[in-house]
């Protein structure tokens, strides 16, 4: 699957990411969390953010770079014991999938 189509396919699926079992949220260029769904819930607890609210500096400048720059990025996060295995997709209007 091509970026392009990663990114359209998550766009049209934004009202049902509660229908995810994994961890997909969104974060605008700010930081800012958009839309998380249940499953994010411990990710979010370590970032002690909630939608709304900005995720840490590390992770905001991460996202705003991905944003930017166009192309989707992996990288993974310990959370707890747990790795989780992250792919940041930019959304094409200042934002990004994870």
């Amino acid at each position: 699957m091509t970026e392009q189509a990663l990114s359209e396919l998550l766009k049209t699926k934004a009202g049902f990411i509660d229908e995810v079992p994994f961890p997909v949220l969104r974060v605008g260029i700010d930081g800012r969390v958009i839309a998380a769904n249940a499953a994010t819930e411990p990710i979010l607890r370590q970032w002690r953010t909630a939608v709304g609210k900005v995720v840490p500096d590390e992770w905001s400048d991460r996202f705003a770079d991905v944003a930017r720059g166009g192309r989707p990025e992996s990288t993974t996060l310990e959370q707890l014991g747990s790795e989780y295995a992250l792919t940041i997709v930019p959304s094409g209007d200042d934002a990004v999938w994870v």
